[in-house]
C-alpha cells in the first residue's frame, strides 16, 4: 500500500511541486511580513520544500498550541538518530551530549506543511499562533 501510494504521488509529482513551490512562496511571503527570518537558500537553487522550517526557542508551545487547534505545525526530530531517545540511544552507541549543536538544533525545529493541506487561511492561523508565542517573550 506504501508502494502504490508513492506510486500515485510520483504520478502526480509536477502538480504537487507547483503546490509545494506556490505554498512555500506563501510562507515566506507571511514570515517577511512577520519579521521571521526565512530559511537561508541561494538564489539560483531551484528546491522544493516537502515541509518549511523555522528556528525557534518556544518549540514546544508552539507544536501544542498548534496541536491543540488541529493545524500540522511538526517538530518530528527527539535526537540526532531519530526516532530513538531516551534508553533506546544507548543501544546503537549514542549518548546525550555527543552531538550538542544537532541536539540544540533539534530542540529548536519546527516544520509547516508546504503540501496540499496549506492554504491561506491555515497558515494564518499557523502565522497567529507563532507570532504570538515567539513574541510573548
Amino acid at each position: 500500500m506504501t508502494a502504490k501510494a508513492g506510486l500515485k504521488q510520483l504520478e502526480n509529482w509536477h502538480r504537487l511541486r507547483q503546490i509545494r513551490l506556490q505554498n512555500t512562496a506563501m510562507i515566506e511571503e507571511s514570515f517577511s511580513k512577520a519579521g521571521l527570518p526565512l530559511w537561508p537558500k541561494q538564489n539560483q537553487a531551484t528546491i522544493t520544500m516537502l515541509r518549511y522550517p523555522l528556528l525557534t526557542q518556544k518549540k514546544w508551545e508552539i507544536i501544542n498550541l498548534a496541536g491543540k487547534q488541529g493545524l500540522d505545525i511538526a517538530g518530528w526530530y527527539a535526537s540526532p538518530v531519530h526516532p530513538l531517545y531516551g534508553d533506546d540511544l544507548a543501544k546503537v552507541g549514542y549518548q546525550e551530549g555527543i552531538c550538542l549543536n544537532a541536539e540544540n538544533l533539534i530542540n529548536k525545529l519546527i516544520h509547516l506543511p508546504t503540501g496540499t493541506s496549506l492554504n491561506k487561511r491555515r497558515l494564518e492561523a499557523m502565522m497567529k499562533i507563532i507570532c504570538k508565542i515567539i513574541r510573548s517573550d
